[in-house]
C-alpha cells in the first residue's frame, strides 16, 4: 500500500492536511485513512503537515516535493 498527504486549503484560507492509502486490490483508488475510537471512524485530517507526517510515520528525508 501506499500513503500521501493532500493539502486542502479551506475557503477562509486556513489548511488542512488529508492523510490517504490505495486499497490493496485497486492500486489507483485513494481514501482517507482513519481511525476507529469507541464505533465512531475518525477522519485522518490534521491542522498542521508536521502531524499528518507523524500519523503516517514518515521522516523529513522520506518526503517528495
Amino acid at each position: 500500500m501506499k500513503h500521501r498527504i493532500v493539502e486542502i486549503t479551506k475557503a477562509d484560507g486556513s489548511k488542512q492536511y488529508r492523510c490517504e492509502r490505495t486499497g490493496f486490490f485497486f492500486r489507483n483508488h485513494w481514501r482517507v485513512m482513519g481511525d476507529s475510537i469507541m464505533d465512531v471512524w475518525l477522519d485522518a485530517v490534521f491542522d498542521t503537515i508536521e502531524e499528518a507526517q507523524r500519523f503516517l510515520g514518515i521522516h523529513n528525508s522520506q518526503i517528495i516535493r
